[in-house]
């Protein structure tokens, strides 16, 4: 287990998704993760990736949605 530091997080996300002009993606990223959640082709794009890459056998895309979906709801 790792400690994020939650500030530190959100200053790097808002400051990169502001020079990447993407502020409002993340402003919706609930909505957005719901859609990438549900997408069966990410899906089918992680299984695919899982063949490529050992370190992320046997972790669910759910997993990592759950996950990301966490982290953005404790640091935005």
């Amino acid at each position: 287990s790792h400690n994020i530091n939650e500030q530190l997080l959100k200053d790097a996300i808002i400051a990169t998704s502001k020079k990447r002009n993407s502020l409002h993606i993340i402003e919706n990223y609930n909505q957005i993760i719901q859609v990438i959640k549900n997408s069966e082709v990410m899906n089918q794009r992680w299984k695919s990736y899982q063949k490529d890459f050992n370190y992320v056998k046997g972790i669910e895309f759910n997993d990592c949605c759950n996950a990301v979906d966490n982290i953005m709801k404790n640091v935005l």
